[in-house]
């Protein structure tokens, strides 16, 4: 019994790292599409970035979630992105 609940949940864990991943996916997908509108020459919009914290963190928060562990993943992911775009762009 214990066994069975025990893979139920991990394969919940499983599907929900699927979804992380797929969201990754799109958001990556999202920003390489930017590309076509940014100039090649300022990539890196500090303002904009300074919101997406802000909003993610506000989410993070009303979801009870690390804000500081939240705020290390969205930097890593906005980290990607502008190296993503640097290599379009080049």
């Amino acid at each position: 019994m214990i066994k069975n609940n025990l893979e139920k949940i991990r394969k919940e864990i499983d599907r929900a790292d699927q979804k992380i991943i797929d969201a990754l996916a799109l958001r990556f997908k999202l920003s390489k599409k930017i590309a076509r509108f940014k100039n090649p020459n300022k990539i890196y919009d500090r303002q904009r970035e300074k919101q997406i914290i802000k909003n993610v963190l506000t989410f993070a928060q009303s979801k009870n979630l690390n804000k500081t562990f939240i705020q290390k993943i969205y930097k890593e992911i906005l980290k990607e992105s502008k190296k993503q775009l640097t290599n379009i762009l080049k």
